[in-house]
């Protein structure tokens, strides 16, 4: 297994942050379930489960922040795919090419089969869809509540998967944040305010 580290540099202003890890991967390994379980804490907003292809929606987010938790809930299976679309015009419904937000999932195989995990979306005050295809599924989606006070930034976070941590407090200036990643996937980290912006 290969073993690397990355160093990201992040130039703060004081708000509230959360830390979103994606791991894209090439090979079969299982994706512990413990460990991709959310660390957001706050109440669910809206929760859909499934099976198959389907739109579900319309979903009414305010501004800021949102993450969407998506899980497989049955065995074998091909693959497990979820896109997050925005009502652009307004009208209840999503058109074809419409609502493009760049936020989605796409495993295939035992990635697929035991796939439970999270992304974050930057909300804009208005009604989103989301388009998924896999077998049995569960889809949760939250909009943790602003900082009103600081709340001290985690020493280490570590899971395996595509996770979003707890919301912690940055003071202003520049912070370091060392990644250290184990295995032969694309491995990404990155940065959201509260306001849904990453870095």
């Amino acid at each position: 297994m290969n073993k690397n580290t990355i160093i990201i540099v992040l130039l703060a202003i004081t708000a509230g942050f959360v830390v979103g890890v994606s791991v894209k991967t090439n090979n079969t390994a299982n994706t512990d379930k413990s460990s991709a379980k959310s660390r957001v804490s706050n109440e669910v907003k809206y929760s859909f489960k499934g099976e198959g292809k389907q739109t579900v929606g319309p979903i009414r987010l305010g501004k800021g922040l949102a993450v969407v938790h998506a899980k497989n809930l049955t065995g074998s299976n091909d693959n497990f795919t979820l896109e997050v679309l925005k009502d652009e015009n307004g009208d209840g419904k999503i058109s074809s090419g419409e609502g493009y937000t760049g936020v989605n999932i796409n495993v295939a195989y035992k990635q697929a089969e035991t796939y439970n995990g999270e992304i974050a979306l930057k909300a804009n005050d208005a009604d989103y869809f989301i388009n998924v295809d896999g077998g049995r599924w569960e889809i949760n989606i939250t909009q943790p509540e602003k900082l009103e006070k600081p709340a001290n930034a985690p020493v280490k976070y570590e899971g395996e998967g595509d996770t979003v941590t707890e919301k912690f407090f940055l003071k202003e200036g520049v912070v370091k944040f060392r990644a250290t990643h184990k295995g032969n996937s694309v491995f990404s980290v990155y940065v959201s305010d509260q306001n849904g912006n990453s870095s």
